[in-house]
């Protein structure tokens, strides 16, 4: 999800600590594709034996623009909905929501 919003030295250091480098420019593109695949196979419940639960959230300054395939690819992909808070005037009243976000989004994505 981090390489999906990053770009230029940030997208570049990613690619080199985890080691997409050493693949090619189409299949990196792709990694968001393989990742939902693989988030599929992992939330699909094909024995009541155990339960994943992950807890994917963006949040965001409510007074900045973000990127819609941005938010769309993560919201779908990962299960991660951009939620805008007022960080700038009001950090604090945004405690209960990052806080809140395990019981939240239980059975994501």
């Amino acid at each position: 999800m981090t390489k999906l919003g990053a770009c230029n030295n940030t997208l570049k250091q990613l690619m080199e600590v985890f080691k997409f480098d050493t693949i090619s420019e189409k299949t990196s593109d792709q990694i968001h594709f393989f990742f939902a695949k693989l988030n599929c196979r992992l939330y699909r419940k094909a024995n009541k034996s155990s339960e994943l639960v992950a807890a994917n959230r963006l949040f965001g300054e409510k007074s900045l623009t973000f990127n819609e395939t941005y938010q769309d690819i993560s919201e779908v992909v990962y299960g991660a909905k951009l939620q805008p808070l007022d960080f700038r005037v009001s950090w604090m009243g945004a405690i209960p929501s990052i806080s809140s976000l395990p019981t939240a989004v239980e059975g994501s994505p």
